[in-house]
């Protein structure tokens, strides 16, 4: 059985309005409360997102979460390219720990690290032990003579660049969460892009209206369907899609390409 323990996390960012259902459901799946811990935060809609909101950014918290994480919120986060800190207590075998999803950075770490209680972050030991006698050594042995002659600084800089990543590894660098936005976006991930036709209010059948337009990444149909992308951007069930096309696709400009 899984332990609940508590969590908060913090989101900010950019969100489209086409994709605020897939981060509506996430959160009301999470069931978290609001800032102060213990009022219930009822989400399902625009609006109600920015009510949940505090000094900009969108505060979330539970007292019994499900071993201290949002699964869902920061698996739509991620989806969503919002940025997220998420900090969990220490509880019986759980160390604290503070988790991150910062859409800007390539970093190839696993994105968390150990906290205190108090949210302080904490490094572990064991992966700074041997940069750190590597870049002592390389200091207390310059120059270095060897048979061909003194080690040329680039050599020299080389080396001591390959430790300070290794210590740049170990050493978490959270994101600064900015403010949370919804902003009128149509476009999703990078060019070139696909085009898809949706109304909410539609559900299958003839469609003499005028819906939605937004653009999805055609890198997206990798191993997925246009209808299973438009699921997973925006959230909502793919029975409102009116159509789409995979034949025309569109460049960051909003043009058509040239096939």
């Amino acid at each position: 059985m899984s332990d609940r323990f508590p969590g908060q996390i913090v989101i900010g960012g950019q969100i489209s309005r086409h994709s605020l259902a897939r981060l509506i459901h996430a959160i009301n799946a999470d069931e978290p409360n609001g800032p102060d811990w213990h009022t219930p935060v009822q989400i399902n809609d625009a609006q109600s997102l920015l009510d949940a909101c505090e000094d900009g950014q969108l505060k979330l918290a539970n007292p019994e979460a499900l071993e201290g994480t949002f699964t869902e919120i920061e698996s739509a986060c991620v989806a969503l390219d919002l940025i997220y800190v998420r900090q969990s207590n220490a509880y019986c075998e759980h160390d604290g720990e503070t988790a991150w999803n910062d859409p800007a950075t390539s970093d190839a770490r696993e994105p968390w690290c150990y906290s205190r209680q108090n949210g302080t972050e904490v490094v572990d030991l064991d992966g700074l032990v041997e940069p750190v006698s590597e870049i002592k050594k390389i200091i207390d042995h310059m120059p270095i003579q060897s048979g061909m002659g003194v080690e040329s600084l680039m050599d020299i800089h080389d080396r001591l660049r390959q430790q300070l990543e290794k210590l740049q590894h170990q050493i978490p660098v959270i994101p600064a969460v900015p403010k949370f936005e919804i902003v009128n976006k149509d476009k999703f991930g990078p060019a070139p892009y696909f085009s898809v036709e949706y109304d909410v209010n539609y559900c299958g059948g003839d469609y003499d209206g005028v819906g939605e337009i937004i653009y999805l990444s055609a890198a997206r149909l990798k191993g997925s369907s246009p209808q299973q992308v438009f699921v997973d951007v925006t959230g909502m069930d793919d029975m409102h899609i009116v159509s789409y096309n995979v034949d025309e696709l569109y460049g960051a400009d909003g043009r058509v390409i040239d096939a």
